[in-house]
This record gives structure tokens, sequence and C-alpha cells, in this order.
């Protein structure tokens, strides 16, 4: 990877654009460029004041880039990450130390290295996964690591882990993998030649995707919560932890983007979930597969239980609404 395309790659605190770019026309104008990714160095003051800044304002970055061992930063600062991706932070872990404890374990991953050779070369790997991530990127060069204690050695890391969705693969080992933890997204990654075959496709989807943005052509995004069955009923969950079951009797939901005011009937939706906080960003999963992000304007959401009994709840006190597939199957009179 040349020093030009580590400089593009992540832009610390910074705005972040790709100055050479090679995308169709049509994904080109999608971009959002105002993505900002912290490629966190725990020595360096402004990224600690940067980092402690996403207690009060928790988009003021969008990616959180962790490419050191877990003992370079401290429970505190792991603690906070992990708290920002539950409530809809993404985390890109890309490994350049070794060895050491993996910064992954905290996350709930596993890593494990390729060793006993020297000099492994780059490869090229494909997927057929369906994925944000993988659209219009099936095909990527992964470069092996060259680590900063033993200069001569190379390395491959496969990564698993509990609900872990493997995108690339080598001899059924996963290089790259995707996480959802709460309401937010984990990428672990081998290192990406960002110049060869799909890797600059696959750079954009993972600043979009990972800050919260539909990438363009891709149908649905396959995480954790869309990949399990849809229950039967609606449900509401609280932020105290309890959770109401039935069927949501509110007649629409509206969302106001930075586009647009939008309104769905709740036949539309599969998930809102609700950040709250002085950002006040909030997202609705549409069943055709498409994710927005603002403002629900609803300040009260009513739901029949199954109990037979009619419940109205503040807006501010919900974590997350879910509508089952019972709503998919009901038919105007």
């Amino acid at each position: 990877m040349t020093k030009k395309l580590l400089l593009l790659m992540f832009v610390v605190c910074a705005r972040f654009t790709v100055l050479n770019a090679a995308l169709p026309p049509e994904v080109e104008k999608a971009r959002h460029k105002d993505i900002v990714v912290l490629d966190f160095d725990p020595t360096n003051a402004d990224n600690l004041k940067q980092l402690w800044g996403l207690r009060e304002k928790p988009r003021s970055v969008h990616i959180v880039r962790l490419s050191r061992n877990r003992s370079d930063y401290n429970t505190e600062q792991l603690e906070l990450l992990k708290s920002w991706v539950d409530n809809g932070g993404c985390v890109d872990i890309a490994p350049t130390s070794y060895p050491g404890e993996f910064v992954g374990e905290f996350f709930g991953i596993t890593r494990k290295e390729h060793s006993g050779n020297y000099n492994l070369p780059a490869a090229t790997v494909e997927t057929t996964v369906k994925h944000p991530l993988t659209t219009g990127a099936a095909r990527l060069t992964l470069g092996p690591l060259a680590s900063r204690q033993f200069a001569r050695f190379s390395s491959w890391f496969y990564f698993s882990g509990d609900k872990c969705i493997p995108l690339f693969s080598f001899d059924d080992k996963p290089l790259v993998i995707v996480k959802e933890l709460g309401r937010g997204r984990i990428i672990c990654r081998n290192l990406v030649d960002w110049s060869s075959n799909d890797g600059e496709r696959f750079l954009f989807n993972l600043l979009e995707w990972g800050a919260g943005y539909t990438v363009p052509g891709a149908s649905t995004t396959p995480t954790q919560s869309e990949t399990e069955p849809t229950p039967a009923f609606d449900g509401v969950v609280l932020k105290n932890g309890d959770q109401l079951t039935g069927t949501i009797q509110t007649a629409s939901f509206a969302i106001k983007t930075s586009y647009a005011d939008l309104d769905f009937a709740p036949d539309k939706i599969s998930r809102i979930d609700l950040e709250g906080g002085p950002d006040n960003v909030d997202r609705v999963r549409l069943r055709v597969g498409d994710s927005l992000s603002g403002s629900l304007s609803n300040d009260v959401v009513e739901i029949k239980l199954t109990t037979g009994a009619a419940v109205k709840v503040k807006k501010d006190k919900i974590k997350s609404i879910t509508f089952g597939d019972a709503r998919k199957a009901e038919k105007p009179n």
C-alpha cells in the first residue's frame, strides 16, 4: 500500500474525500463527503479529545479505526467505544501489530495467525456473499502483515466470533468479517490493497455502510438483527429494558431526514431504532431494505398488547420498535 493511498484511506479527525476516484458516476454522486473517520492513536492528545467528545456528540465521528494491540488502549477507552458502537457507531479493526492481545477480543472477535511461513504473498480473494460491503466489490487483494516486532515475519489473520458474518474467506477461514453489536457495526479485516481489483469500491462501501448510510446498489443490510427470524407480533423495547409485545396502533411514522420529510405506514417498516441524544439521530429500516436516518416526528407510539390492553409510550422512553410478520399478511377490508 502506498503512502498516498494510506493517507486517502483514513484522515485523522478530518472530512474524508477520495482524490483519485474511478467509481461509476452514479456511485460517486452518492458519496457522502462529510464522513469523519478517527484513526485512533491513544498517544495523540487531539485523538483523545475527539474520543471523549463522543460522549456528548456521538455523531461527531462516524467510524473509529483500531489498528493496535489491546494493551495499547486502556479499559475506559474501550468501554466508551463499546457503548458508542452499541448506540449506533462503527469500529473498523485492521490489525497492524503482532504479537500481542488482539483488541477485537474486547468486542467478542477472536484472531488466529497463519504462522510458520515467511514472506507470504498478497492474494486475491473472491466472494459470493451478498452484503452492502460486497456490492460491486466481490474481488479484493489482501496483503499479509509485516509485524513491528519481527520485520521478516508476515502473517494472515483469520477472524471468528459469535454472530459474525464472513465476507471474504480463504480455505473457509474468514479474512474479512462484520458483526452487529447492539445498534452499531464492527468490521474486522486484513489489510486491503485499495488500488487493486475492487478495493476502491470496497473502501467506498466501508465508509458509507459504516457511517450508517445506504450503499448504492445494495438491496438490504444483512446484519444480525435482520438475518434473525422476524417476530410474529410487533414489539417495543424500552430504554429501561422492558419489552412490550402486541400490535402497533399508530397509523403512520414520520421521519425528518436531511433531504425530505417522509411518512410510512407500519406495514412498510421492519424496524425503528431511536438514538436521541444531542444529535437526535433515529434510524428507520424499511421492508424493501432501505435505511433512513433522521429524526422521528412521532412523540407517542401506541401499541395494543397481546393481553388486549392499549398502551401509549412516549418516544423518549423507547429504544427500538420492531414490526412483525403478522402485519405483512394484513389486507384492507
